[in-house]
């Protein structure tokens, strides 16, 4: 019926009677270190009990492989054992000196016995030490192998697999990978049949011998509850019921252990060579980045709108030329991350590291979008490393805020996000500017209390930059109820990244992106993004207006 996997742990000094134990009446749960009642050490310390004063009778009432015991001590109380080693014992003692009695019933009447049989005592008779060796190896037969085929070795381990080395008894999950050196015989674990390999043994049935082999029909148990479900309470332990433990058990040990895994996630770069500097993002190091996120990334990073030009941001038809050029690469970026595109390779978390102009950083935000989980990498120039530094704390409360006290109701607005630094206003476009001095265009700004280049160390400083960049976005569309929004952004690359992700498809209203190529000029018109393209915001140029569409 089972087969034992671990090697019993014997006593390298001599074996000695058990010592006495507080007999309870223990939860067939139980895990602890007190033997069940039913055990062999208790079994045998009162059976000694009765052995020593010379008179009592003790019969044994049995069932095929299940028995029972009962003394004449004025009680009807009928106690379900499983005797071994210590108790067979005792019991050649009592029989030999004709105060043992033996009754075999049918197993129905044994297993809706509660307590001793009125007429049993008149159905028992002597038990003699040959008949007490016969019922023993019949019994041992009827719990072994029996008929069946073996287990294959493989099956064995991917029973241990599926069981996490843990007893599959409902609610027990002991340990039985590892055994304690008690200093006495112990078997750590066993694979226990739920349907008997022989059709004699425990809910053994006509499909025995078809069963026998397959690891579904085997359970990992610890040795108490192996003994329970196949030598104590049989009835109490139907096929059915073993079969739902073990499968509830199962799903148990696959939840937990996929617990232990990170999230896969796929890594994507947005290179460009910003102001003539060569950027650049390893492979190697972007996974480090992925992994300190606790995530693991698949293998393979897409390396998307990849651009090595020469900066000529200055030039008039600079953006139209460049979504001309990058045309099949956003329309790419769409398609592959997309908010209603699959990641594939089984990938939850879309990881991003993005260096661009900005208009570019906050059009790919956009196309990405916030409808799956996506991390936001920041690279850091000064440890050139695209990791959070380890050591920074987070920034305090309220370095990042909204100002919206220079705002009324307006079809157009200026947002500005300034982080590493404030805007100079002297070098925003001449239209903008007159507009702010004659406080006919409202100015919505996202500020820093202490701007600087390192103002997002931690993933706690994007957040609550996230949290106010929402705010913002609500305010300008919700309350001001603007149509069309001047963004200037002097901020780090992944707080332009996470704001694109804001404006939502169809619904945003129309962002113009201001770009700054370099100090020595004023911001210029970068790209137009509406709910449904992006356009090239300059219009300056005789060679009409180039369109990439978003959706």
């Amino acid at each position: 019926m089972q087969r034992l996997l671990t090697r019993r742990l014997r006593d390298h000094a001599s074996m000695k009677s058990p010592s006495p134990l507080h007999v309870t009446q223990a939860s067939p749960n139980c895990t602890g270190a007190a033997s069940p009642p039913w055990a062999d050490p208790l079994l045998a310390q009162w059976l000694n009990r009765w052995q020593a004063d010379g008179k009592t009778r003790v019969t044994f009432v049995h069932a095929a492989f299940q028995c029972a015991f009962y003394a004449d001590d004025g009680t009807d109380a009928l106690d379900r054992a499983d005797p071994e080693k210590f108790s067979f014992g005792v019991l050649r003692k009592l029989a030999k000196a004709g105060r043992l009695f033996q009754l075999e019933v049918p197993v129905a009447e044994f297993q809706a016995a509660k307590h001793r049989g009125a007429d049993w005592d008149s159905r028992s008779s002597p038990a003699s030490q040959p008949g007490l060796a016969a019922w023993k190896g019949q019994r041992d037969l009827a719990l072994g192998q029996g008929r069946g085929r073996p287990l294959k070795a493989g099956d064995e381990k991917l029973i241990w697999h599926d069981a996490g080395g843990r007893c599959m008894y409902r609610g027990c999950a002991k340990d039985v990978g590892r055994t304690p050196l008690t200093g006495k015989a112990a078997a750590a674990a066993y694979l226990a049949h739920i349907v008997a390999s022989d059709e004699d043994g425990p809910r053994g049935d006509y499909t025995s011998q078809t069963l026998s082999d397959d690891p579904e029909n085997v359970m990992l148990m610890c040795d108490e509850h192996h003994r329970l479900i196949d030598r104590i309470d049989v009835d109490g332990h139907p096929a059915q019921k073993l079969n739902d433990m073990r499968r509830e058990h199962v799903e148990m040990v696959r939840r937990a252990l996929d617990g232990l895994a990170f999230r896969r996630s796929k890594a994507v770069a947005l290179l460009a060579d910003v102001a003539d500097l060569k950027t650049s993002a390893a492979e190697r190091d972007i996974q480090k980045a992925v992994l300190q996120r606790g995530l693991t990334g698949v293998p393979g990073v897409d390396y998307l709108v990849r651009r090595t030009q020469r900066d000529d941001r200055t030039q008039p038809d600079f953006w139209r030329h460049l979504l001309h050029e990058h045309e099949g690469e956003l329309l790419e970026l769409r398609r592959k991350l997309g908010s209603n595109q699959p990641l594939g390779d089984g990938c939850e978390v879309l990881s991003v590291f993005a260096l661009h102009p900005v208009p570019l950083l906050v059009l790919f935000g956009r196309i990405v979008g916030e409808a799956r989980p996506v991390e936001v990498y920041q690279y850091d120039r000064t440890r050139a490393t695209w990791c959070w530094d380890e050591r920074a704390t987070p920034n305090a409360p309220g370095t990042f805020s909204l100002d919206t006290s220079n705002t009324v109701s307006s079809s157009d607005v200026m947002l500005s996000i300034e982080l590493t630094a404030e805007v100079d206003v002297d070098a925003l476009p001449p239209e903008l500017k007159q507009r702010l001095d004659a406080k006919s265009l409202p100015w919505v700004r996202i500020r820093n209390a202490n701007p600087s280049e390192s103002c997002i160390r931690t993933g706690a400083d994007l957040d609550a930059f996230t949290a106010i960049a929402r705010e913002a976005v609500r305010h300008i569309q919700d309350t001001m109820r603007s149509s069309h929004v001047h963004l200037i952004g002097v901020a780090p690359v992944s707080t332009l990244f996470r704001f694109g992700q804001l404006l939502q498809p169809g619904h945003h209203s129309t962002y113009t992106v201001y770009d700054r190529p370099n100090r020595s000029v004023n911001f210029l018109p970068g790209l137009t993004i509406t709910g449904d393209s992006v356009v090239d915001a300059a219009q300056s140029h005789s060679s009409g207006v180039k369109t990439i569409l978003l959706r």
